[in-house]
C-alpha cells in the first residue's frame, strides 16, 4: 500500500539513500556526496517542515516532494516553490511522481500559493513530466530550467 505522509527527523537517512540513488547518472544536478545531500535535505525540511512529505510502500520511503509555501517568484506575490521531488529509480513508471506533486500542489494552493515554480536540470529527462503536469519552461541559466505552472 503508497502513502504519502509529513517527513520526520527520523525519515532522513532513507530520503539521503533515495536522494543518492535517484541521481544516478544526474549527479551533476545532485549533490556530491551523502553529506552534501544530507545538508541539503536538512534544509529542505527546515525551510518547509510542514511542506516536507515522503512517499512510501509498505513503510518503505520510495520518495519525497519539498513543497515551500513561501518562495517569492516574479509572478505572483502567492508563489510558491517545488524545491525538490525524488522518485526511487525502481519504482519510476507507477504514478508514485505524479501522486507526490498532485500532494504538493494540493498543500501549495491550501495555503493560497498561485504559482508554483521549479528548477530542473537543462538535460534531465524529467522535464518532460513537469510538462505533462501542465509546468511552462520559463528561461534557461547555466544548467538549470526554469519552469512555472499556475495553480487554478
Amino acid at each position: 500500500m503508497v502513502r504519502i505522509r509529513k517527513a520526520e527527523k527520523g525519515d532522513l537517512p532513507k530520503m539521503i539513500d533515495v536522494f543518492m540513488r535517484a541521481y544516478e547518472g544526474l549527479e551533476e544536478y545532485g549533490e556530491p556526496s551523502r553529506g552534501a545531500a544530507r545538508r541539503y535535505i536538512k534544509w529542505l525540511m527546515r525551510r518547509s517542515p510542514e511542506g516536507t512529505f515522503v512517499v512510501e510502500e509498505d513503510g518503505r520511503i520510495i520518495g519525497f516532494v519539498c513543497a515551500d509555501p513561501e518562495w517569492e517568484i516574479a509572478e505572483s506575490s502567492r508563489g510558491g516553490a517545488i524545491h525538490e521531488i525524488v522518485v526511487d529509480p525502481g519504482y519510476r513508471g507507477r504514478g508514485i511522481g505524479r501522486m507526490l506533486m498532485e500532494h504538493a500542489e494540493n498543500y501549495l494552493r491550501s495555503k493560497g500559493v498561485d504559482v508554483v515554480e521549479l528548477w530542473v536540470g537543462r538535460d534531465n529527462p524529467a522535464r518532460f513530466f513537469y510538462e505533462k503536469l501542465g509546468y511552462q519552461e520559463k528561461g534557461l541559466y547555466g544548467k538549470w530550467r526554469r519552469m512555472i505552472k499556475f495553480l487554478k
